[in-house]
């Protein structure tokens, strides 16, 4: 499980094992979430696929930018959600307009 090698998640898995968890939850599996959303380790490239995937998914592309972004952060939670939807969708918005 990749949240198991992530520096932030180990962090936030220490605070949830000595009863400080705030926000955090985990799971009886390890699985680590954040007010109930899945938490992506840092430097996974599992990332890019999520963000990839909701760009592209037909039901997606009716959505307005921002409703996507909501609807994504109601599922996942990383540090800096934000800038990496804008970098990856900034791109492939581009990618798809270029190709038209």
């Amino acid at each position: 499980m990749a949240q198991l090698h992530d520096r932030l998640l180990q962090t936030v898995r220490k605070h949830i094992l000595a009863g400080r968890p705030r926000e955090f939850s985990m799971k009886e599996d390890d699985t680590i979430f954040f007010t109930g959303r899945l938490c992506v380790p840092q430097k996974a490239a599992i990332k890019i696929v999520i963000l990839r995937e909701a760009h592209r998914t037909p039901y997606m592309e009716q959505l307005g930018e921002t409703k996507k972004y909501q609807d994504l952060k109601q599922i996942f939670w990383w540090k800096r959600i934000v800038v990496d939807y804008c970098k990856i969708c900034g791109f492939m918005w581009y990618l798809s307009e270029s190709e038209s």
